[in-house]
This record gives structure tokens, C-alpha cells and sequence, in this order.
């Protein structure tokens, strides 16, 4: 996850693709979330002590919401520089080939990631496992859509597709850590099954 996102930063940048840019942002979402999962299992693992006589099992909850709430800025600042591109004529360019061979490249580690994933996760039934194959194959989807959008852009002369499709992957983004922000704020205050569930 860290080399493709230093790959799709660094061809996003050079490649003035917008959408590329924001392609980044489902693989540092990948990387932050895996190493949260190591911090937190180290750190909730730790037997009992005087200064936390219930465990320290809420730290998972809280690095989730602190990451949540710095993936949620740094994807609305691409939101809204992909809705002021879109929105002028004038910023409206084509962006290089290499984002197309870039996208092409992700779209097969994330498939590869996500079958191996998934294999594994059958094996283990380990849920864990099988929430980041769910990730490779989103992450897949919208390498997808970014290829789509170079190629619209390239043969059908329409630059406007890749702001396009980098609105539509910030908003799924913002979605995205909105519900892992209200995933930890429900663990960290104890939110009960609800009634019909007790």
C-alpha cells in the first residue's frame, strides 16, 4: 500500500491527473488503517495494570478516530480543488499517458492483493483479513475508474473526466471516514445492539 501510494502521489503530480491524485487517498487509507491495526493490537494487548484496571482496549478506538478525522481534511481539500478544476474551463487539462499505465499497474496488485486476501481470509475466517480484501477490491474499482476517465480524456477529448472522477472518489472517501470516525466514536462511548437486538 505505501509503494503505490508514493506511486500514484508522485504520477499524479507529474502527470497532472487530479483523479490520480485522489487514487493516492484509497491507498494511504490502506496503509494508515494497517498500521493502526499493529499499533492498536500492541497496545490493547497489554495485560492490566493499576492505571487501567479495564484494559487498554479503547486505544483502538481512539487512533481510529484521530486517523479518521485527518483522512477526512486531507480528502476535503481534494474535494474541493477537483469542484474548483471542474468547475473552470480554463484548468481543464489532459492529463499524461503514464496516469493511464499507472492505473493499469494498481488495478493489478489490487486485484492480485485482493484474491490473495481473500484466500487467506477463507482460510482463517479471519475478519480482519476479510475487511482488507474488501479494501484491494475497492481500491481495484477506482484505479478502474481513474484508467476510464485518462482514456475519455485522451480519445474522446474530455478533460473534464478526470476532475469528474476525482469528485466521485473524494466523496466516497469522505463517506468512507465518516463511517470508521462513527465506528470509534460508538466503541469509545459503549453504544448498546439497540433494543430489538436485547
Amino acid at each position: 500500500s505505501t509503494v503505490l501510494m508514493v506511486m500514484k502521489a508522485f504520477v499524479g503530480l507529474i502527470g497532472g491527473s487530479q483523479a490520480m491524485l485522489a487514487d493516492a487517498m484509497y491507498s494511504l487509507k490502506d496503509m494508515l488503517n494497517a498500521l493502526m491495526v499493529i499499533i492498536g493490537t500492541t497496545i490493547s494487548s497489554k495485560p492490566l495494570d493499576a492505571e487501567h484496571p479495564y484494559g487498554h482496549g479503547k486505544v483502538e478506538f481512539i487512533l481510529s478516530m484521530v486517523v479518521s478525522v485527518v483522512f477526512i481534511v486531507l480528502t476535503g481539500y481534494l474535494l474541493v480543488h477537483a469542484v474548483q478544476i471542474l468547475l473552470d474551463e480554463s484548468l481543464h487539462r489532459t492529463p499524461h499517458l503514464i496516469v493511464l499505465w499507472a492505473a493499469l499497474v494498481s488495478i493489478g496488485v489490487n486485484v492480485g492483493m485482493y484474491f490473495y486476501s481473500r484466500c487467506v481470509a477463507i482460510e482463517t475466517n479471519s475478519p480482519l483479513i476479510k475487511t482488507m480484501a474488501k479494501h484491494h477490491h475497492g481500491d481495484a474499482t477506482a484505479s478502474g475508474a481513474v484508467a476510464l476517465g485518462i482514456i475519455g480524456a485522451h480519445y474522446l477529448n474530455m478533460p473534464w473526466i478526470d476532475p469528474a472522477v476525482a469528485l466521485w472518489e473524494t466523496i466516497d472517501l469522505l463517506l468512507l471516514g465518516k463511517v470508521v470516525f462513527m465506528d470509534a466514536y460508538r466503541g469509545l462511548m459503549d453504544h448498546t445492539a439497540g433494543e430489538a437486538v436485547q
